[in-house]
């Protein structure tokens, strides 16, 4: 990326400048911009490709600096970056993956052997940025879906102050009149008049007419451009991550693990959004009800969900819920409805009494125990008409 007069000659080294060419290792040999470099990145499917900079300018992305191109600087770069390229064979290409944000953020601190690193931007204590990734507003985000996955580890880095309205760190401050919250700007005009006694200067606000000598201290959103008094701003922790085994694994197999019961029931063609299953549910029950027609509805909440993520992994809790997902879904028929959410899976039987249902839910219990060796604490309910739309609203 950039132009050189002269492209080192190199056994075993071609060159290219047009990404979609395929490469192994950038070499950037003129000033470019954090965005260039990204997208080059993302034409090539190399986002983890290892950066060469000959320019000293692309601070936390480049895995090698140093100030010029030549024969001996090339083959030095090129081998202090091999294990980069080795950790990132082990990748599958995630690019297409609807998690590639996450996926990244694990591969690229694999790969690099680095943690990732929270700082202020510049001497701004409300901006906290992420510099070996990409950057972006929703960076904290996926993080710390990551870390709650189980695939990285925090340390404290600091608190900072965030919007209300819109969570953005991205805060200036600034004074309002306390009267009618109008924004105040330094004026020197006679409006602005001097204490005498050396106290603050009294203010008058351009809107209003107020005089004050205590304007009202904000700080205002650069994104969204709401304002909040000083003292009810919301503070947020902030952390650096390091990434675990379990992330290393993730990141490998290109897959993160499925933790959530509705996402491992979207394949099966009864599985219905917890949404379409209620206003669904509820109309066919109450049918049901009027031409006394037998309709239940089993309820299986995992009460042990959370102590199984965090006693054995993300990897292994998601192998058992998909275990657990699968073996109710084998047991219903195409009329049944299912549907999940949280840590609760619901299921509706039409043309099924409850004592029907209690015999399938005995029967799904044993093929549980039998079937997954992790122990699982499930607390289940049979409820058959009226007592099934009551636990519908219940779940409202």
């Amino acid at each position: 990326m950039g132009r050189s007069r002269s492209s080192p000659k190199i056994d075993g080294v071609t060159f290219v400048d047009d990404p979609e060419a395929g490469f192994d290792v950038v070499a950037v040999t003129a000033h470019i911009s954090r965005s260039e470099l990204l997208i080059a990145l993302e034409k090539g499917r190399q986002r983890l490709a290892p950066v060469l900079d000959f320019t000293n300018n692309l601070d936390a992305h480049a895995d090698y600096r140093v100030g010029k191109m030549n024969k001996t600087a090339l083959q030095k770069g090129l081998a202090a970056v091999h294990p980069i390229r080795e950790r990132a064979a082990d990748v599958v290409d995630f690019t297409d993956s609807p998690d590639a944000a996450g996926l990244a953020a694990l591969a690229i601190a694999y790969t690099r052997d680095l943690p990732i690193e929270a700082e202020h931007e510049g001497d701004d204590d409300f901006v906290v940025s992420y510099p070996l990734l990409s950057g972006g507003t929703k960076t904290r985000v996926y993080l710390e879906t990551l870390a709650e996955m189980g695939l990285l580890e925090r340390r404290t880095f600091d608190q900072a102050k965030v919007c209300g309205y819109c969570g953005s760190a991205h805060l200036e401050r600034g004074v309002q009149c306390p009267q009618c919250h109008s924004s105040l700007e330094p004026d020197p005009s006679p409006a602005v008049k001097k204490d005498d006694g050396g106290g603050a200067a009294a203010v008058t606000c351009r809107d209003c007419g107020a005089i004050t000598t205590e304007p009202l201290t904000v700080l205002a959103c650069v994104d969204c451009g709401e304002a909040t008094p000083q003292e009810d701003v919301e503070t947020q922790n902030w952390y650096h991550y390091d990434v675990n085994e379990d992330g290393i694994a993730a990141a490998c197999s290109g897959r993160l693990p499925v933790l959530r019961l509705e996402y491992m029931l979207k394949p099966y063609e009864q599985a219905f959004s917890a949404r379409d299953f209620l206003l669904v549910v509820d109309n066919s029950l109450k049918i049901a009800i009027r031409y006394k027609r037998p309709y239940s509805v089993l309820n299986i909440v995992l009460a042990n969900a959370d102590e199984l993520r965090s006693k054995h992994g993300p990897k292994a809790a998601s192998e058992a819920f998909s275990s657990l997902v699968k073996i109710i879904v084998d047991q219903l028929r195409t009329c049944d409805l299912v549907t999940a959410r949280d840590n609760q899976i619901l299921a509706a039987l039409p043309e099924t009494k409850a004592t029907q249902a209690g015999a399938i839910m005995l029967r799904l219990k044993n093929q549980i125990i039998q079937a997954i060796k992790m122990r699982l604490h499930m607390e289940c309910t049979v409820a058959q008409g009226e007592r099934g739309l009551n636990l519908l609203k219940a779940l409202n």
